[in-house]
C-alpha cells in the first residue's frame, strides 16, 4: 500500500493518466459503436483522476482548461447533429493541446539537477527526522553523502522540524559552507501549515542561504492529493533564489523501495544508504 501511495505522491501516476485521458477521449469521440464509446469514456474518466491525484504543480488555470475541454469533448450528440458535434472535436482539439502543453510543462521539472559538489569545505544540511534516525550520525544520508563527496558535514536536523522552526538554522550557516541541502516541509504538510505560510517561510529561509556563496539544493517533496500548492511554492522559489531543485521523483523512489524505511516514512540505514547514493548520483 505504501508502494502505491508514494507512486502519487511521487508524481509517477501524471503521464500514463494523461495519455489514458486523451486516448479515452479521442476514441470516444470518434469510435461508432456505444459499447466502444462509453468504455473510452471510463478510460477517459479514470486518467483525468490518476492525473488530479498525483498532485502535479501546474497552474491551477490549466488544470480547469484541461478539466473543461475534457468533459465538453465527452458530450456530444447524433452524427447528424453537425454543429453540436464540431464542437466537440473543438473542445478534444483544445484537450490534446492542453494535454501536449501539460507534459512538455511538467518534464522541465523532472530534469535532475547537476549538484557540484567539492572535495573540500562543509556540507550543511537542514532537515527533519527524516534526516535522522540511523544506528549511528555518520550513518544518516547527509554524512554518507558528505563522505563520498570528501566534505565535512553540519547536519542541522531535529525531529519535528518545520520551516518555521528551522528558520534560525539557515543563520547557523557559516562562510565554510561548500554546499547546503535542505530537506524540509514534510511536517509542514502533516501539520497543517497553510500553503501561504509555507511559501512564506520557505522564501524567508532561501533569502538567508542565498547570501552565502554556496549553491543551494533544496529536495522536492512527494505530495498527498490536492497540495499542490505546496509543490507550486517549492518550484516558484527555487528559480527566485537559484536553488537547485531535486524532483520529487528522487525521494519517493527511496520511499516506496521495500526496507528503506522503518514505518513507511522514516529512513532505516538502507534507506540512508539509499538516497545518499541517488543524491550522489547527481554530481556533476
Amino acid at each position: 500500500m505504501m508502494g502505491i501511495a508514494y507512486h502519487f505522491a511521487g508524481g509517477a501516476a501524471f503521464y500514463p493518466g494523461l495519455l489514458c485521458a486523451i486516448t479515452g477521449l479521442t476514441i470516444a469521440c470518434f469510435a461508432s459503436r456505444r459499447v466502444v464509446s462509453a468504455a473510452a469514456r471510463i478510460v477517459a474518466i479514470l486518467g483525468v483522476l490518476l492525473v488530479i491525484l498525483s498532485a502535479t504543480p501546474l497552474s491551477l488555470w490549466l488544470y480547469l482548461l484541461w478539466t473543461i475541454s475534457a468533459a465538453m469533448s465527452l458530450v456530444g450528440g447524433p452524427r447528424k447533429d453537425r454543429p453540436r458535434n464540431r464542437r466537440r472535436y473543438a473542445s478534444l482539439s483544445i484537450a490534446v493541446v492542453l494535454t501536449v502543453a501539460m507534459g512538455v510543462w511538467e518534464w522541465t521539472y523532472r530534469v535532475r539537477p547537476s549538484i557540484p559538489y567539492r572535495d573540500s569545505g562543509v556540507l550543511y544540511e537542514l532537515g527533519d527526522s527524516l534526516s535522522m534516525g540511523a544506528d549511528t550520525l555518520d550513518g544518516n544520508w547527509p554524512a554518507l553523502l558528505a563522505a563520498k563527496a570528501g566534505m565535512q558535514v553540519r547536519s542541522f536536523a531535529f525531529g519535528g522540524a518545520k520551516l518555521q522552526t528551522a528558520l534560525s538554522n539557515a543563520d547557523r550557516v557559516e562562510s565554510d559552507a561548500a554546499l547546503i541541502i535542505v530537506e524540509l516541509g514534510g511536517n509542514d504538510i502533516f501539520y497543517d501549515t497553510t500553503s501561504k505560510d509555507f511559501a512564506r517561510n520557505l522564501d524567508t529561509m532561501l533569502s538567508k542561504l542565498a547570501k552565502h556563496q554556496a549553491p543551494v539544493v533544496l529536495l522536492e517533496l512527494p505530495l498527498p492529493p490536492f497540495y499542490n500548492a505546496f509543490g507550486a511554492a517549492q518550484r516558484r522559489l527555487a528559480k527566485r533564489h537559484g536553488a537547485l531543485l531535486v524532483p520529487k521523483q528522487v525521494l519517493a523512489s527511496v520511499l516506496a523501495t521495500p526496507g528503506a524505511t522503518l514505518d513507511g516514512l522514516h529512513l532505516s540505514p538502507a534507506g540512508h544508504a539509499l538516497l545518499a547514493e541517488k543524491l550522489w548520483s547527481l554530481r556533476g
